[in-house]
């Protein structure tokens, strides 16, 4: 597994700016804390300027994913900064309340979760663990094809991270490669919960949403 993240390492390498600017570096100082995940240590306050931003490692429609280093441990995180108004115009606001509920609620080794949530009058930052590695659909598309016994220790994983949402009455409803991180030890990791829905035991879920080219039969027809 280790030939997975140095593969990946590489391809993360490509096609990003990943320079933090002043101004994204002065939006996170003006953040505060609106929720951790951990009961211990209540008492003691943690702001974002405790992380050390140190590059930029994804961008996206709502905002960019930095990489940052918590001062008191040298612990590795990934902040999503998801800008407010993007929300609102494309109408994403209760699903993305949905999507911070489940992350702080769902405490799985198959899925990421989030430890703090910050805010300022202009964007959300989800802290969430940095998984050393990448998606599972680049490491797919360096390897062409993945061996049988890699296929089984990968779908295991995923079965048993999606029984544990089930459990909750969570429907993921936009499982693909591209929502798959795999660590520094060939282990899954699930991410974006922003299509997700509970569902109480008599519910189904009948919106047609999802990537085009993962949707499930049923849902085609």
């Amino acid at each position: 597994m280790q030939d997975h993240f140095s593969q990946m390492q590489q391809l993360a390498q490509k096609g990003i700016d990943r320079r933090v600017t002043k101004e994204e570096r002065d939006d996170l100082k003006r953040a505060t804390l609106v929720r951790r995940k951990t009961k211990e240590d209540q008492s003691k306050e943690i702001t974002l300027e405790d992380f050390n931003i140190l590059m930029v490692i994804g961008r996206g429609t709502f905002g960019k994913v930095f990489l940052a280093e918590l001062s008191t441990d040298k612990k590795l995180y990934a902040i999503k900064s998801i800008r407010k108004d993007v929300l609102i115009k494309f109408d994403q606001v209760e699903n993305t309340i949905l999507e911070k509920d489940i992350m702080f609620e769902c405490d799985h080794p198959f899925l990421v979760g989030m430890e703090y949530l910050f805010q300022n009058d202009l964007r959300l930052y989800f802290v969430m663990p940095f998984v050393r590695g990448g998606e599972l659909y680049k490491v797919f598309q360096s390897m062409k094809r993945f061996k049988e016994e890699t296929v089984v220790f990968y779908a295991a994983q995923m079965a048993i991270a999606i029984g544990y949402l089930h459990s909750k009455g969570i429907v993921h409803r936009d499982l693909k490669l591209e929502n798959v991180l795999v660590d520094q030890d060939g282990y899954l990791k699930i991410i974006d919960y922003g299509l997700a829905k509970i569902l109480d035991e008599d519910q189904e879920a009948t919106s047609f949403c999802g990537t085009p080219e993962y949707l499930a039969p049923e849902m085609v027809t």
